[in-house]
């Protein structure tokens, strides 16, 4: 282009990059609908599986340095893994819906399961229908208590029922006595509970202490919507007579938690917002999380001008491929546009998500001239083993991010439009 190599790799960096702003542009006046939106991605993500594979890992396979290119691929994925988790727990997530709702279901789920375990102890619990247990979860509330508060006292109405999760809570009796101490996932009066019985006794709070809580009104408020449930609370009652909850296994609660888990639903568009917003930060690590994307690509653009000085004739080409180029612009844009809107529907300014952009776009020029510097001189099998971790990441960045959030966004669309770009970056390689 310039003659002069590092101009050259760098002016490609940003050519490759430059759909990057060019996406967010238009994201600014324009919100594609799902399946567009889905096409897009699936495109770009068709664009890039052909450039990697015929750029990247097929020229160094046919040159024989298949282990060499394999161990980079193996090493870029791991990398690309453990960085793009650490920007994750940051609130890189948010960068895409895909991730986004991979990451809070991860979440979700998790504190499902623990919620399941403690709230197992219960016996009308265990004893509901897998598939009806969840619509319980929502009416769950969890207390922080000091040490001193009461929970009930005796001639209180048992319309709540309570799970310890951390702390002691003191049973005592009319006298003042010790009836029982209630430590870590133990419950007291469940069936008084169900039968909404008054308290003999009276539950102190012994230490601080985190407590789940169940309100009979809501217990009812479901029932009513659901027959099964109604029809198991009679059940349990009807055989069920005693004042306590029964002992029940460690083992039994972990057959029962999994077997509910199976139900359980993914989390709400309003969950993945609150958790975004409990990430101060996240707009740098959204930042950093594209920027990681980006990184491979612009490593291997600097590399491909000096494919002659790998070769061993003494003078360096420039070997950048024209498939490899356009897979690189066409799987930027979709990936700009798709995350500019996510941005703006979260109300990050259009000033702010342009200069996240742009400043990608310079940097993955810079990136592509560092490349084409460090790598001037340096021995043969550095090259496909830089190919490699760049195929290796990029691969990773595509299975994990863009072919996800285009199935999620348009599903059977997704295929097609993945084949078309697919081909559409090896028409770039016929014609270069």
């Amino acid at each position: 282009m310039f003659g002069n190599m590092q101009l050259d790799s760098f002016m490609f960096g940003i050519i490759s990059a430059a759909s990057l702003p060019l996406g967010a542009a238009i994201a600014m006046f324009w919100t594609p609908n799902r399946k567009i939106s889905a096409g897009l991605m699936a495109f770009g993500g068709g664009a890039l599986l052909a450039a990697l594979t015929i750029d990247l890992v097929a020229e160094a396979v046919s040159k024989g340095e298949f282990y060499f290119v394999a161990g980079g691929a193996i090493m870029g994925g791991i990398l690309y893994e453990v960085l793009n988790y650490m920007l994750n727990m940051q609130g890189g997530f948010m960068r895409k819906r895909s991730t986004a709702m991979r990451h809070v279901r991860r979440k979700h789920l998790k504190e499902l399961k623990l919620l399941f375990k403690r709230m197992g102890v219960l016996g009308f619990l265990r004893h509901l229908p897998h598939d009806e247990v969840h619509k319980l979860v929502p009416f769950l509330s969890k207390r922080h208590l000091k040490a001193g508060h009461f929970l009930f006292n005796q001639g209180d109405l048992g319309d709540e029922v309570f799970v310890v999760e951390s702390g002691e809570v003191q049973i005592l009796n009319a006298n003042q006595q010790l009836v029982e101490t209630l430590k870590s996932n133990q419950a007291w009066g469940e069936i008084k509970f169900l039968k909404q019985d008054v308290h003999h006794e009276t539950a102190k709070v012994l230490s601080d202490s985190i407590i789940w809580v169940l309100h009979k009104s809501d217990l009812e408020r479901v029932a009513a919507k659901s027959q099964p449930i109604r029809e198991a609370l009679e059940l349990y009652l009807s055989v069920h007579v005693e004042q306590q909850s029964v002992e029940v296994s460690a083992d039994e609660i972990e057959i029962w938690s999994n077997n509910a888990m199976e139900h359980a639903h993914d989390p709400c568009h309003h969950e993945i917002a609150a958790e975004g917003k409990k990430h101060g930060n996240a707009a740098l690590a959204i930042w950093l999380g594209i920027l990681l994307d980006g990184i491979p690509e612009s490593f291997v653009i600097g590399a491909s001008f000096l494919v002659g000085t790998q070769a061993g004739h003494g003078e360096a080409a420039a070997g950048l491929s024209l498939s490899l180029l356009a897979g690189l612009f066409l799987s930027n844009f979709p990936e700009a546009l798709s995350s500019s809107v996510g941005m703006r529907e979260n109300h990050y300014s259009k000033f702010k998500i342009m200069a996240m952009w742009t400043s990608l776009m310079i940097i993955t020029g810079l990136g592509a001239l560092l490349g084409n510097f460090l790598l001037d001189g340096a021995s043969p099998t550095i090259f496909p083993i830089i190919q490699g971790m760049a195929a290796g990441a990029m691969l990773t960045m595509i299975a994990e991010t863009m072919l996800p959030e285009a199935f999620e966004k348009g599903g059977a669309v997704t295929g097609l439009s993945t084949l078309m770009g697919f081909l559409t970056a090896i028409f770039f390689k016929e014609i270069g």
